[in-house]
């Protein structure tokens, strides 16, 4: 089991660029819960236009997944059982990845450690200071033309990409995005959709946010935020020593473990060099958060990829810089080979060519 901390070391300063004067975006947001309308039939997809480093001469199709995990305490993780967490974070789950973490990354400093402006973050790159989002309440009034989704970014770079937004709480469907694919649904039907894009066999025509996906469609950018750890944390305590906190935890690594293993299903596996970027918005303490306390503010940044290279750092509060969950949308930019918008400060951890 991993410990989920590195010794210190410096990265990118996060200190705020001036952005555009443009006005607020407001989105109404669905409460509602869609079923799951996936079947049963396989179907590979096809290869994004992106292409990474070769493997005996031959071009592998860059592929995205960005997983946060609401509500988890890095002290926690290490806690509990979560094998694959941890074969990310050393790199074997598959043959050829590497793997880089920290369990004292941070989250944003200019807003409180609640769920709206850290998801607002972790999606866009930009900080508080940029979306104008420093509380849950303020959620739908961020400023999405200024400071994108980074899933909107990559449909605007390269439209015929198969890109997929799904999540857990409902207020993430006031955070416009573009991606061909829109959910809101439950943790494990959300866990269930994204196996199913994976394998080709699935399908809705009734997406939130009047999105739709086709049967067998191309898929290589997916972002899942799964939310029942931040609320069993909520009901019955943020702590590595509250077991419910800890059962959820490892339910949450499970979920994880079986899109995972849908990905190295794939046909085109072998084809394929996934980078794989796992965090969480806030930790939290007694069953609540939102205030600047160590344990609501210190989280973990993991990533896993091909080219993964050497450690990540740990971030260091004198020089305010190592990883931040809003590295997240950077890091994944990167390995889509996108270049990343002045606005963004924080760094990208792609660690790799």
């Amino acid at each position: 089991m991993l410990s989920w901390s590195l010794v210190s070391a410096c990265g990118q300063p996060d200190d705020p660029a001036t952005a555009p004067d443009t006005s607020s975006t407001q989105t109404e947001v669905d409460t509602d819960t869609d079923t799951d309308t996936s079947s049963g039939s396989d179907s590979s997809d096809e290869a994004s236009s992106d292409e990474s480093d070769t493997t005996a001469g031959e071009p592998k199709a860059r592929k995205s997944l960005v997983v946060a995990l609401d509500g988890v305490r890095p002290d926690a993780m290490a806690t509990a059982n979560t094998p694959t967490l941890d074969a990310l974070a050393d790199g074997s789950w598959a043959p050829g990845y590497g793997g880089a973490h920290t369990g004292k990354a941070r989250t944003l400093t200019d807003a409180d450690t609640v769920s709206g402006p850290n998801h607002w973050s972790i999606m866009t790159g930009a900080i508080g200071a940029q979306h104008g989002v420093s509380s849950n309440d303020e959620v739908p009034l961020g400023d999405a033309e200024a400071f994108p989704h980074y899933l909107s970014l990559l449909e605007s770079a390269a439209p015929s990409l198969g890109t997929a937004y799904l999540f857990t709480w409902g207020l993430d469907l006031a955070i416009p995005c573009t991606a061909d694919y829109v959910k809101h649904g439950t943790d494990p039907t959300n866990t269930e959709r994204v196996v199913a894009l994976l394998n080709g066999s699935f399908e809705d025509d009734a997406g939130s946010a009047n999105s739709a996906w086709t049967r067998g469609a191309p898929v290589d950018a997916i972002f899942l935020f799964l939310d029942d750890t931040d609320g069993t944390g909520h009901r019955f305590g943020f702590s590595p020593e509250v077991p419910e906190y800890l059962a959820a935890i490892e339910a949450a690594d499970a979920q994880l473990g079986s899109i995972l293993d849908a990905v190295k299903a794939r046909p085109s596996f072998d084809q394929e060099a996934w980078q794989v970027v796992v965090t969480t918005d806030h930790g939290g303490e007694g069953t609540d958060h939102g205030g600047n306390c160590e344990a609501c503010e210190a989280i973990f940044f993991l990533v896993s990829s091909p080219e993964v290279a050497g450690p990540l750092p740990d971030y260091d509060p004198d020089t305010q810089s190592g990883p931040r969950n809003f590295d997240a949308a950077p890091t994944a930019l990167t390995h889509m080979g996108i270049d990343l918008p002045e606005y963004i400060t924080g760094s990208s951890w792609h660690l790799g060519g």
